[in-house]
C-alpha cells in the first residue's frame, strides 16, 4: 500500500501574529514548530522567514539562517524554501533567502494572480503590530507577480544552477498551462511534483469540483509524469486533505493554510495539523501505519506513484546505520530514530574499519590532449598530457585500489555548480573555433574583457576570452567529453563516499581545482573537487574540501566564496609569485554567508616536509572546529620536490605522513585528482598518499 506525503507550512506570509497566539514568527519557534512537525509525521517543510522583530513577511537570508541550521541538525525532513516570499516583495527579494540556503526544494507559483488578504482585516482586534492591518487592507489593490520571465529565473537559478527540484504551485487552471508550457519547452523535466491550492481569493474556490477538475486536466497534461498534492486555505483544510488522498494524491497542513484545528478553535501548533492530516490520510490507524511517513518509505512499495516519488532525486544506497529517506534520495541521509537529536553529523558506528580502497576511472578522460600552454610569454608544451593517467593509475594499484568506472549521473551533478551558458560553451566552442577562417587546431583565447560585468559575447573569439582566464586551458574536440566524464568520475567517488566507503580515490584528468562556475583556466574546466563536495552535501553531509595542490584553487574558492555550507582550505605555495597570483592570500577568508569559511593557508617557496606539516595542523583544527563529517582532499602531487613546477618540497615520504595526518581525523575521505606532472616520482607519491589515507585513523 502507497503512502500520503505530508507537507506542512509552518508560518507562510498571509497570516500576521495577531490572528493566532501559535502562529510562529521568531526563529526558535519557527524551529520548534517545524521540528516538532516532522516529528509528527511531515516528511516536507515549506519554509517561509519572517522577522523576529514584528512577525512580518521576510525572505532576508539572515531571518532564514536563523532556524534552517536547526531544523536541519534537529530532523530529517527535506526543506521546502518558498521562492513566493510575498506579494509586497521584488523578486531579488523573494529569492534572497533560497539563493543563501540552497535547499533541496523549492515552492514556484506557476503565474501571477490576485492575492487578496484583506477579508482578514474586517474582524476587530487588538493587533499587536502596527504594520498588520495596513498590510491586510492593502492586498485589495495588490498582484502577486511571476512572470514568465520571473519563473525562467527562479527555474535557472535555484533549478539549474543549485540543483533544487521545485514544487510547483497551481492556484488556477490558468498555471497548470504555464507550466505544461514550460515543460514543452524544456526547462522543466518530469517527474513533476504539484501542489493544486485552493481557497485564496484570487484563485481556485474550494470546492470539490474543482480539485476533480484540476486533477483530470492534470492527467490529460503530463500523464503519469506527475504526482500530486493538494492544500486548501481557511475551513476547507481538513476535508480537502482527505479528498486528495482518496484521489491518489498527497497532502498540505500547517499554519500558513489555516489557524484552526476545527471550526472555532485555534490549532496550538502545526504538529497538531499534521496529525490530523496524518488521520486523514489513507491508511490510517494502526493496521495502516503512519501515512506522512510515506516519503521515507515509499521506495519500498514498488507501485508506480512510489517509482516517481524515488526518482525526484538521485538514490545512492545510504550509509551503514543511515536510514533511507526515498523522497530526498540521497540529498538527506537521517539518522535512525533512536538517536538522540543533534547527532546528524556523527558517523554511524557501520563505518568502523578500513575496506579496500574504492577508485575509478573513465578511460575517456585520456582524449583530452592539449599541445601548449603559454608561460612567461614563452609558448611549451602542455605538461597536463595524456600519459598522467597511466602513471597514476599503476600509483593507485600499487596502493592496493581497486578501480571501477564511473556510472554517468548526467549533468544535474554538473550543473549544480556551473552555469548554463558556460556549459554550452564547453560543449560547442571547438567546432565553433574550427569555423573560423585561420582558426588554430586548438581553442586558446587572445582577448579578454576588462571585467566580468562586461557585456556578454556573441562570438566564438569573444567567448573563449570570457570563458578562458588563461592560456593553459586550450580546447581541442575531445576537451568536452574527458572534462564529462572526469567529473563523472569524482562523483562516482562521492557516491561512494556517501553509500560508506572510508575512503575512496577518483583519478579525475583533466583537474578542476581552477575552474570557476564559468570559467576554464589552469588546465582545469569542470570543478570535479567542488562538483564531489557538493555532491555529498547533497547527500546530507557536511564537507570540507582540503586543497594540497601546490596551486590554490581559486576556482573551488570562488564557487563556495559566499557559502557557509562547505568550507575551503588551500595550502599552497605563496600566491605572491606564484599562479593563480590573484587569488589564493591569507585575507582571503569568504563573503557573506561565507565569512570564515575559508581559509587560504601561503607557504613560502621552497617549504618541506615539517613545515608543511605544522601548517597542516592548523587546517585540520579548522575542519574540526567546521565540524565535517567528510574531507574532499583535492589533491596535488605537484607539490613534490622533483614536481616540474618547482613550488614546494614536499618528499614522497612527506605525501605519507600528509595523508596519514588527515586520515587520523577519523573521517571518510574522499581524494579527488588534481594536479602533479610527468616526474620519476609522480606514480610513488600517489602510492605515498594513499598509502598513508589506509594508514591513518
Amino acid at each position: 500500500m502507497s503512502k500520503v506525503i505530508i507537507t506542512c507550512a509552518i508560518t507562510g506570509s498571509i497570516h500576521t501574529p495577531s490572528l493566532s497566539p501559535h502562529l510562529p514568527f521568531a526563529a526558535r519557534d519557527i524551529e520548534d514548530q517545524a521540528v516538532a512537525a516532522a516529528g509528527a509525521g511531515a516528511a516536507i517543510l515549506h519554509l517561509h522567514a519572517r522577522d523576529p522583530a514584528d512577525g512580518r513577511p521576510s525572505a532576508r537570508a539572515e531571518h532564514f539562517m536563523g532556524f534552517l541550521p536547526g531544523i536541519k541538525r534537529r530532523c530529517d525532513a527535506v526543506v521546502n524554501i518558498s521562492t513566493g516570499g510575498s506579494a509586497v516583495m521584488s523578486l531579488d527579494e523573494r529569492l534572497a533567502g533560497a539563493l543563501a540556503a540552497r535547499p533541496e526544494m523549492c515552492s514556484l507559483n506557476m503565474g501571477s494572480m490576485n492575492f487578496a488578504l484583506y477579508p482578514l482585516a474586517a474582524r476587530e482586534r487588538d493587533w499587536r503590530f502596527g504594520w498588520e492591518k495596513p498590510f491586510l487592507e492593502g492586498t485589495d489593490d495588490l498582484v502577486f507577480k511571476n512572470t514568465p520571465r520571473d519563473i525562467t529565473r527562479i527555474l535557472r537559478e535555484m533549478g539549474e544552477k543549485r540543483g533544487a527540484r521545485f514544487e510547483f504551485e497551481c492556484y488556477d487552471m490558468g498555471h497548470l498551462a504555464m507550466l505544461r508550457h514550460f515543460v514543452e519547452t524544456g526547462r522543466v523535466r518530469p517527474p513533476y511534483f504539484i501542489q493544486f491550492v485552493f481557497g485564496v481569493l484570487g484563485g481556485m474556490a474550494a470546492e470539490p469540483d474543482n480539485l476533480r477538475h484540476v486533477k483530470a486536466l492534470a492527467d490529460s497534461y503530463f500523464g503519469t509524469d506527475y504526482m500530486f498534492s493538494a492544500l486548501a486555505a481557511g475551513r476547507a483544510q481538513m476535508p480537502f486533505a482527505r479528498m486528495a488522498a482518496d484521489m491518489g494524491g498527497h497532502v498540505r497542513v500547517g499554519l500558513e493554510d489555516s489557524l484552526y484545528i476545527e471550526r472555532g478553535v485555534l490549532a496550538v501548533s502545526n504538529a497538531q495539523q499534521v496529525e490530523k492530516g496524518a488521520r486523514a490520510g489513507r491508511g490510517t490507524g494502526p493496521a495502516g501505519g503512519h501515512p506522512g511517513r510515506g516519503a521515507r518509505d515509499a521506495g519500498a512499495q514498488g507501485g508506480g506513484k512510489c517509482r516517481l516519488l524515488t526518482s525526484l532525486w538521485f538514490r545512492p544506497t545510504p550509509p551503514p546505520g543511515r536510514a533511507r529517506w526515498t523522497l530526498a534520495g540521497s540529498r538527506v541521509f537521517v539518522t535512525p530514530r533512536t538517536s538522540a537529536p543533534g547527532c546528524c553529523r556523527a558517523m554511524p558506528s557501520g563505518y568502523s574499519g578500513r575496506p579496500a580502497m574504492k577508485a575509478f576511472l573513465d578511460e575517456r578522460q585520456r582524449a583530452h590532449d592539449p599541445k601548449h600552454f603559454m608561460a612567461n610569454g614563452t609558448r611549451l608544451p602542455n605538461p597536463e598530457v595524456p600519459a598522467r593517467v597511466g602513471i597514476l593509475r599503476a600509483g593507485a594499484e600499487a596502493a592496493g585500489a581497486r578501480f571501477a568506472a564511473p556510472k554517468d549521473a548526467g549533468m544535474g551533478p554538473i550543473a549544480a555548480l556551473h552555469t548554463s551558458e558556460y556549459l554550452a560553451f564547453l560543449r560547442t566552442i571547438h567546432a565553433r573555433w574550427t569555423r573560423i577562417e585561420g582558426a588554430s587546431d586548438e581553442v586558446i583565447p587572445n582577448v579578454h574583457p576588462a571585467s566580468r560585468g562586461d557585456s556578454y559575447p556573441r562570438s566564438a573569439v569573444g567567448q573563449a576570452g570570457y570563458h578562458q582566464a588563461d592560456t593553459a586551458c586550450p580546447i581541442s574536440a575531445a576537451t568536452w567529453e574527458a572534462a564529462y566524464w572526469s567529473a563523472q568520475t569524482a562523483v562516482a567517488g562521492a557516491d561512494a563516499v556517501a553509500a560508506g566507503a572510508r575512503a575512496a580515490y577518483a583519478l579525475c584528468r583533466p583537474p578542476g581545482h581552477h575552474a570557476f562556475a564559468d570559467l576554464a583556466g589552469g588546465f582545469c574546466f569542470l570543478n570535479n573537487s567542488a562538483i564531489a563536495a557538493e555532491r555529498l552535501r547533497m547527500a546530507g553531509l557536511r564537507p570540507a574540501i582540503l586543497d594540497v595542490d601546490v596551486h590554490h584553487g581559486n576556482g573551488t574558492q570562488g564557487i563556495f566564496y559566499a557559502r557557509g555550507d562547505v568550507l575551503t582550505v588551500s595550502i599552497h605555495a605563496d600566491p605572491a609569485r606564484f599562479y593563480p597570483f590573484f587569488w589564493g592570500h591569507g585575507h582571503e577568508r569568504g563573503t557573506g554567508a561565507g565569512l570564515g569559511a575559508n581559509l587560504n593557508l601561503p607557504l613560502p617557496r621552497g617549504t618541506g616536509d615539517d613545515d608543511y606539516l605544522g601548517t597542516l595542523g592548523r587546517a585540520l583544527d579548522r575542519i574540526a572546529a567546521f565540524g565535517a563529517d567528510v574531507v574532499v582532499v583535492a589533491l596535488g602531487l605537484d607539490a613534490h620536490e622533483d614536481d616540474p613546477f618547482k613550488g614546494l618540497a614536499v618528499t614522497t615520504g612527506g605525501f605519507t605522513r600528509i595523508a596519514a595526518a588527515i586520515a587520523a581525523t577519523g573521517l571518510p575521505v574522499l581524494c579527488v585528482q588534481e594536479g602533479g606532472y610527468v616526474s620519476e616520482a609522480l606514480g610513488a607519491n600517489l602510492t605515498a598518499f594513499l598509502t598513508g589515507i589506509g594508514q591513518g585513523g
